[in-house]
């Protein structure tokens, strides 16, 4: 499948001419609804990595420019009725206008972005997107907060590969008097040789992106303690792409019982047909979590995010008052 705004040639049919066509509408749009969608019908694909980028490169297709305005306003009040009230996004969430908009009605739900690239781009493309964010985060620097390397580590480049862009950039961004924090995927990996973990430490990346691999150096999980080096944890995203087939056996556990910081993260939950709440719940599930560890994962969102210290300040306390009338109701809940 391709979205177009033209055919791409002969043989091309619309969607909607197929959608007419067929005896079965429903199983149709189950079947287009799949092919952006990742689940339980994947998991015998050869390789789980392929069928995801294609349902990124159909969704990319689908979101044009005259509907893409309507996507974000829809993602940004879901959020919010989801009860979420700070997001930091790898990419844009439809420019400060929409942001804007959303927040006059919600004005204590911030937005925050990482400008992000793929770890499959050369050498010469990284360099061009640090730059783009170089210029972003002068512009922006209350919106636009850090650069990150993502895509497939085990097959694709490593953080040491792009290196001298990386730096090159961090000494750019000294001279023009910012800063570009990085935040960077690391560990996502089935492989122990994967160093990528003790790149992302070295280079003082903020947080860690998954940071599966990082359970096995002792050594590394306890600098990442001391530092305060949070690891953005995706239950969900992990258990599908097949980095943990059993939630119970999920490194975080680890990292949780040994005081790392961590935080509850849905990575891609479009994809996985999911909103911020799953991830909440399967892991609450499957490590035993007590209400009091639930409470301190929900606050390291605000404690480890990139707000300056006066709005992590205003945060927690707007986060307090809707957590004591949370626990009220919770207390005169009768089952």
């Amino acid at each position: 499948m391709t979205v177009s705004a033209e055919s791409p040639g002969d043989g091309w049919r619309l969607v909607s001419d197929l959608r007419k066509a067929t005896d079965d509408v429903e199983e149709f749009d189950k079947e287009l609804y799949q092919s952006i969608t990742l689940g339980e019908e994947d998991l015998g694909q050869p390789d789980i990595w392929a069928e995801f980028r294609k349902c990124f490169a159909r969704s990319a297709g689908m979101l044009r420019d005259e509907i893409r305005s309507g996507f974000y306003r829809k993602l940004l009040r879901d959020m919010i009725a989801e009860n979420v009230q700070y997001v930091e996004t790898r990419g844009g969430l439809g420019g400060p206008e929409i942001i804007d908009e959303i927040q006059r009605d919600n004005p204590e739900f911030k937005v925050k972005y990482i400008s992000s690239s793929r770890r499959s781009d050369p050498r010469e493309r990284i360099a061009k997107s640090l730059a783009q964010a170089l210029d972003e985060r002068a512009a922006n620097p209350g919106l636009m907060i850090g650069f990150d390397l993502v895509d497939e580590e085990d097959k694709c480049q490593t953080n040491l590969y792009f290196i001298n862009e990386l730096l090159e950039a961090r000494h750019e961004a000294g001279r023009r008097g910012i800063t570009l924090p990085l935040y960077i995927h690391s560990g996502e990996s089935n492989w122990t040789e994967n160093e990528n973990v003790l790149d992302a430490i070295l280079l003082d990346s903020r947080r860690i992106g998954h940071g599966l691999a990082l359970f096995k150096h002792p050594l590394l999980m306890q600098i990442v303690k001391e530092r305060g080096i949070a690891i953005e944890v995706c239950p969900i995203s992990n258990q599908v792409l097949g980095y943990v087939a059993d939630l119970r056996n999920h490194p975080a556990v680890l990292y949780i019982n040994s005081g790392l910081p961590v935080v509850i993260c849905p990575d891609d939950p479009g994809i996985w047909k999911c909103t911020f709440s799953y991830d909440f719940y399967a892991a609450f599930v499957a490590w035993g979590l007590d209400l009091k560890c639930l409470k301190q994962l929900a606050m390291n969102s605000l404690l480890y995010s990139a707000m300056a210290p006066e709005e992590i300040e205003r945060a927690l306390r707007h986060w307090h008052e809707k957590w004591a009338k949370f626990i009220t109701w919770l207390n005169e809940y009768k089952v």
